[in-house]
Order: C-alpha cells, then structure tokens, then sequence
C-alpha cells in the first residue's frame, strides 16, 4: 500500500469548481487573483460581485498515530468583493452558503471533488471578516477550514 501524501492542489480546485457550480456564471470565482472576465457597466462599476480563494501553506495534520498524515485540516481565505458593501456582503453569504450549507439529512449540499485519493469530510467557517473598502471595492475576508482524510 502506497503512503497517502496530502496534495492542497486537488482540493483547491474542488473548492474553485464546487464554488463556481453553486454560485453560477454571473458571480465569479477565481484562485488567487480576481477574474480576467468581470464585467463593467457604461460608468466603469462593477457589475456582478465575485470571489477570490487565497490557500494558506500550512496545515494541520490529524490522522492516527500510526498513520499521522492520513487526515489533515487547509485553512483558505476567501475574499468577496462587490461595487457596495451590500453586494461584497450579499456574496459572502452566498460563497457561506455554498460552503456550508446541508441536505435535511445532514450532508452538504454541494460537494467538493478531491480528486481520487482524497475526501473533503468537513467544512468550517473559522472567522468572518469586517467588510473594508480598498480600491474603489468592498471586499470581506473569510476564513474556512477544509478536513480532508485519505481514502483506502
């Protein structure tokens, strides 16, 4: 059996992927710069709010003893930015419901795909940030725990 080795890039894009499914094509998401294809009105404002994820480079791992790296926690920034602070805050809410919202059953509702080896198990927001005005842009700065545990 091959040691199972955490790689954040599958599930960086999983949530990328997972985000942009949930959310829809008006409302952007992109890793680590804002979108090249964000629309603008005749007056040069921001049409439709969008979403940046940041992935810190640390993590913790949680697994057993024997096998310490079998389970491990990512922490990611993601910044909504909108032309208001109602519309930076309205997509935040919409970035945490996609995020964390659950099926009657108690499951997520939207799945995050991980790629072969790895299950995205639990999802958490760890903090929810001040909107600030920077540039001409409201934006909101949340944090979000991933778990992520081998699978075999």
């Amino acid at each position: 059996m091959t040691a199972f080795i955490l790689e954040r890039s599958p599930v960086t894009v999983g949530l990328r992927d997972m985000l942009r499914a949930a959310l829809g094509v008006d409302y952007k998401v992109e890793y680590g710069e804002s979108p090249r294809d964000i629309v603008f009105d005749a007056q040069n404002r921001l049409v439709h709010p969008y979403a940046v994820i940041y992935q810190f480079s640390s993590f913790d791992f949680y697994g057993s003893l024997a096998h310490p790296d079998d389970g491990a926690s990512l922490l990611y920034q993601i910044t909504s930015v909108g032309r208001t602070d109602e519309s930076a805050g309205v997509m935040s809410d919409r970035v945490r419901r996609a995020i964390l919202e659950r099926t009657a059953s108690g499951s997520f509702t939207n799945q995050i795909n991980a790629g072969d080896s790895m299950t995205v198990i639990s999802r958490r927001q760890r903090e929810a940030g001040m909107l600030v005005a920077e540039s001409g842009l409201w934006n909101a700065h949340d944090l979000y725990d991933l778990e992520v545990q081998a699978n075999g």
